[in-house]
């Protein structure tokens, strides 16, 4: 494991853990779609390789809001998902300005989160990825997030959200159970979904280094002789995922750790909260 500023070096020789890339291939050797239903999604089982890598970022940000949904705000208040959720189009005429892939806070209050938000895609979870925000678009969207732009923007908390899938064919298979022997690691786990902390950068942001964001998780390779879940919740742990901007250290933290920020800043703004809170 790197040092805790050591920044990987762009042209890295990455091993891959056995356990899901395993586990994902020998779930889909039979994913032949015989009745010609469909366009071909089968995956080729004796290289190893899928060609359906890519994917949609806002399916990704739509499984985070669904999941901020269900875990933040109360089902029993009948809370209509518009009421505090923004997701703005990637063509919209602010989008630029706004900095932002995700607003999640009542729009009749002024506190919010927001978050940018990237897939890191062709990188298998449980493995060693490193992932680079492109120095322009992400740069000026990032100044934007932060309040760099704009004072009043500082006030709410912002969020870098990553998540890390192989295909098409380990997004249909999160959660899913291999053989009783471990769970494909789902969107909650923190080796799916990598949510780095931003809010220091409002006051360390340095205007004449436009070097961008990295981060990357460098996990203890499996030897084949572990205990499969053992193995998968040590490599989860948040001291596996670094992250550094200009030369500072940024925290990642846990879905868990974020719903419980947001119940514990909401239930504190007022007597609304009594009824969205959970």
């Amino acid at each position: 494991m790197p040092p805790q500023n050591t920044i990987p070096k762009k042209r890295t020789r990455a091993f891959t853990s056995p356990l899901i890339k395993d586990a994902i291939f020998k779930l889909s050797e039979e994913h032949d779609l015989k009745n010609k239903t469909d366009y071909p999604r089968t995956i080729d089982i004796k290289k190893q390789v899928c060609k359906l890598c890519s994917s949609y970022e806002g399916q990704w940000v739509a499984s985070f809001a669904h999941y901020l949904f269900q875990s933040v705000f109360a089902m029993k208040a009948n809370v209509e998902f518009s009421r505090v959720f923004e997701i703005p189009s990637l063509h919209s005429e602010s989008h630029s300005q706004a900095g932002y892939d995700i607003s999640v806070g009542p729009y009749d209050t002024d506190f919010r989160y927001r978050f940018m938000h990237k897939t890191v895609s062709k990188k298998w979870c449980d493995a060693n990825w490193t992932w680079r925000s492109e120095k322009n678009n992400d740069i000026r969207h990032l100044k934007s997030l932060i309040g760099l732009t704009d004072d009043k923007l500082k006030m709410h908390k912002v969020y870098l959200v990553l998540n890390v899938f192989y295909c098409i064919h380990d997004w249909r298979r999160m959660g899913v159970d291999y053989l009783n022997k471990f769970v494909i690691p789902a969107y909650d786990s923190p080796l799916r979904t990598v949510i780095i902390d931003l809010n220091d950068l409002k006051d360390n942001y340095k205007t004449k280094n436009n070097n961008g964001i990295v981060v990357w998780r460098t996990p203890v390779k499996y030897q084949g002789n572990n205990n499969p879940k053992s193995h998968l919740n040590d490599i989860e742990k948040l001291e596996n995922t670094k992250a550094n901007f200009q030369g500072n250290t940024l925290n990642p933290i846990s879905l868990k750790m974020l719903c419980d920020d947001m119940k514990k800043e909401w239930r504190a703004k007022g007597p609304w909260s009594k009824s969205l809170i959970k």
